[in-house]
């Protein structure tokens, strides 16, 4: 009996263990289901319209996202980080936002951080009041932006605000590429039990529609300051030039004084040279000797009677170093003078001679009485011929003497300004604008309103 009851024992435990070991399986079955199953269970969602619920579900976290963005802006940019100028544009990105603890850092519908550098909100300043925010939000597959009017308002609880109070419509992300997105698996039950019908939505009840917000009436108001006479800045110094400049109220002026070693005339020479020349002229060389007949007549003597007859006849040729004197018998003729003439000479001669002809007249004996000529003349004609001889000239040139000076050159250089003409600077702000007040404008007393 006892043997019995032990063996019923162990095969209910065994039995109860393959059970247990079923029992796990199926949970397991349902806790992972395969890849079929997901498959199917992914259509059957897809036909229900459960996918256009997640993207409308990711829609409103990405605008979710960016109003985040846009309301952190609004308290970030005070006065003093706002632009100054019409056109400017100031810029801060998501990462600078998160650094700056301006907000809580967000992920997309994958669970991945948005762009730190491509996400960023600009702001632009239109005019003195009015100004556009860009908020633009880039997160992985998915980027889009909104353009929000922003301004100076009287109404605004910061610094600015948005200029009406029905919030901007922000249009709807575009994908930039399309992509495959996961389809949701939702765990199978063990027994699926067949689903309720849905309930019919009730209609949605018609918004009421807001009241007009008075525009409140805004002016700006007029100063002016006026700017007097200026200089502008001066230019950069002008090069080194010899070329003198005066100084005036427009031009300042440099000097400086350069010292050059240069070589130049410092006197004259006198310089005379005998410089020879070959000329011609006439040299008297010898005498033409000519006898005539001065007197004719008839001499009557007695046969055998001597007398003198009076024809010239040349004689001998001397030489002497003064002039012999005629006689009635005897003529001196001067043949040349070949070492100069003592007689003519005035001062500072030396002892010369000439060479003289001499002639004298012959003696006849008349036997009976004649027609003869009873008296002669000698003529003298000089004969001269023409012979190259050197004589010299005196020429004077002048030499200039060079010589090294030392010579000072003044040189300039110079900077100009121009005059800025005062004017009368107008500009349009608030009553009693402190930062006008402050620099020199002065009210006027007329406004405008800003449209």
């Amino acid at each position: 009996m006892y043997n019995e009851k032990n063996s019923e024992f162990s095969i209910r435990d065994i039995v109860l263990q393959l059970l247990f070991v079923v029992l796990f399986v199926f949970i397991l079955l349902w806790l992972f289901p395969t890849k079929t199953d997901v498959n199917k269970l992914a259509d059957k969602l897809t036909k229900n319209g459960s996918e256009s619920s997640l993207d409308i579900l990711f829609d409103k976290i990405f605008n979710d996202n960016m109003f985040a963005m846009k309301d952190a802006a609004k308290d970030y940019f005070t006065k003093e980080r706002v632009p100054k100028k019409a056109g400017e544009s100031i810029t801060i990105t998501l990462g600078q936002m998160l650094d700056k603890k301006l907000l809580l850092p967000f992920v997309d519908k994958d669970g991945r951080q948005c762009d730190l550098t491509k996400s960023y909100v600009e702001v632009t300043k239109i005019n003195d009041v009015e100004y556009t925010t860009k908020i633009n939000l880039d997160c992985n597959e998915v980027s889009d932006y909104i353009l929000v009017p922003m301004g100076c308002y009287d109404f605004c609880d910061t610094v600015i605000c948005e200029k009406t109070t029905t919030a901007p419509v922000i249009s709807t992300p575009s994908p930039k590429k399309e992509t495959v997105k996961p389809k949701p698996v939702p765990v199978p039950k063990p027994e699926p039990k067949p689903e309720p019908k849905p309930m019919p939505k009730p209609k949605p009840k018609p918004e009421p529609k807001p009241e007009p917000v008075p525009v409140p009436v805004e002016y700006l108001y007029e100063y002016s300051k006026t700017v007097p006479e200026t200089y502008s800045d001066w230019s950069n110094w002008s090069g080194w030039s010899t070329t003198k400049t005066e100084s005036t109220k427009l031009i300042e002026v440099n000097t400086k004084i350069v010292e050059n070693s240069i070589k130049e005339k410092v006197a004259t020479k006198k310089i005379t040279k005998e410089i020879p020349y070959t000329a011609t002229e006439k040299v008297h060389v010898d005498n033409i000797i000519t006898k005539t007949c001065a007197k004719w007549g008839t001499v009557k003597a007695s046969c055998g009677t001597v007398v003198k007859g009076s024809d010239w006849v040349y004689s001998h040729t001397i030489k002497s170093s003064t002039l012999p004197r005629d006689t009635a018998t005897t003529k001196y003729i001067e043949v040349k003078n070949p070492a100069g003439d003592p007689i003519r000479c005035k001062s500072n001669c030396k002892l010369s001679y000439s060479s003289y002809k001499v002639y004298t007249k012959t003696i006849y004996v008349i036997k009976e009485s004649s027609y003869v000529c009873v008296d002669y003349d000698i003529t003298v004609t000089p004969l001269y011929i023409d012979k190259p001889v050197t004589k010299y000239k005196t020429e004077v040139t002048y030499e200039p003497i060079y010589g090294y000076v030392i010579n000072k050159i003044p040189y300039y250089q110079f900077r100009t300004r121009n005059i800025i003409n005062g004017y009368v600077d107008v500009k349009w702000g608030d009553f009693n604008e402190k930062q006008l007040l402050d620099n020199g404008y002065y009210y006027k007393g007329n406004r405008k309103e800003i449209n």
